[in-house]
C-alpha cells in the first residue's frame, strides 16, 4: 500500500511537470485546439435547439463531439508525443498520418460508448410511466436503474482503457484486449491517481472563484471567476493527457521505453 501511495505521488508530480512543459512549449497549439473544438460544438448546439426529441439531441451532441475530436486528433497526438519523447511536432503535419487517423477512430468509438447512458436515459424517458416514490417528485425506475448501471459500466470501461490513446498516438498497433490487459489489476490505482491529480486543482479553483466573486462583486468577480474556470479546464485537459501517458509508460514500460528512445517497434 505504501508503495502505491508513493507511485501515485510520483505520477501527480510528473503530471504537473508535464503540464507546465506542455504549456511552455505548445501553448499556441493548445489554444488553437480548444478554439476548434468550441467552433465544432456550435452547429450541434444550434441543431439541438430545434430538435424535439431528447434522443435526437443526444445523438447530435455526440456527432458534434466527434467532429471536434476529428479536428483535435493530430493535436492530441502531438501532445502525447511531446510528453513521452520531448519532440515538438506541428499538429497539422500529422493530420493525414495513420497515427492521427487511428487516434480519431478510437476517440470517436469511445465517445459513442460514453454516450450510451445518455441515449438510454433519453429512450427510457419517453413512453415509460413515472413511478412516485417516497418523495413528491415522480421517479422513472427503469430509466434510473438502467442509466445508473450503464454509467457505472462506462466509468469502469473508460478507466480500464486509459492507456489506449497514448499507445495509438505513439503508433503502436493496439487492441482493446491489449489495453484492458495493461490495466488489469490496476483499476483502483488509476482511480486514486486521477483523484489525486485533479481534485486539489479543482478545489483550489472553486475556492478562488468564490473569493474573487466576493472580493470584486458579482459582475467583475463573476467574469474573473469564469476566466479561472476556463484556465482550470485547460490545465485539467493537460493533466489528463499527461496522466494517461504516464500510466501507459508505467503499465507498458518496454514499449514506452522504445518510444522514448525513438526506436521502431
Amino acid at each position: 500500500m505504501g508503495q502505491a501511495f508513493r507511485d501515485i505521488g510520483s505520477l501527480v508530480t510528473l503530471s504537473y511537470q508535464d503540464a507546465r512543459r506542455l504549456t511552455r512549449a505548445m501553448w499556441q497549439q493548445i489554444g488553437l485546439m480548444v478554439v476548434m473544438m468550441f467552433m465544432a460544438a456550435i452547429p450541434g448546439a444550434l441543431l439541438s435547439s430545434v430538435l424535439h426529441t431528447a434522443l435526437g439531441r443526444e445523438v447530435v451532441g455526440t456527432l458534434s463531439t466527434v467532429a471536434g475530436l476529428w479536428l483535435a486528433a493530430p493535436y492530441s497526438v502531438a501532445f502525447y508525443r511531446f510528453i513521452l519523447t520531448g519532440a515538438v511536432l506541428g499538429p497539422e503535419a500529422l493530420r493525414k498520418t495513420p497515427a492521427s487517423q487511428r487516434f480519431f477512430a478510437w476517440s470517436a468509438m469511445i465517445a459513442f460508448i460514453v454516450s450510451v447512458p445518455s441515449y438510454a436515459y433519453a429512450i427510457l424517458g419517453s413512453g415509460w410511466p413515472a413511478y412516485t416514490g417516497t418523495g413528491t417528485a415522480p421517479v422513472n425506475v427503469p430509466q434510473t436503474l438502467v442509466t445508473f448501471a450503464l454509467l457505472l459500466a462506462v466509468w469502469v470501461f473508460a478507466t480500464r482503457v486509459l492507456t489506449l490513446l497514448p499507445a495509438v498516438a505513439m503508433e503502436r498497433v493496439v487492441t482493446l484486449k491489449q489495453a484492458l490487459a495493461q490495466s488489469r489489476g490496476h483499476f483502483w490505482f488509476i482511480i486514486g491517481a486521477s483523484i489525486a491529480t485533479v481534485l486539489p486543482l479543482s478545489l483550489l479553483s472553486a475556492l478562488l472563484q468564490v473569493m474573487v466573486t466576493i472580493a470584486l462583486g458579482k459582475t467583475v468577480g463573476g467574469f474573473v471567476a469564469l476566466l479561472i474556470a476556463v484556465a482550470t479546464v485547460l490545465v485539467v485537459i493537460q493533466l489528463g493527457l499527461s496522466l494517461s501517458a504516464r500510466l501507459y509508460q508505467k503499465f507498458a514500460p518496454e514499449t514506452a521505453s522504445s518510444d522514448a528512445d525513438g526506436r521502431e517497434p
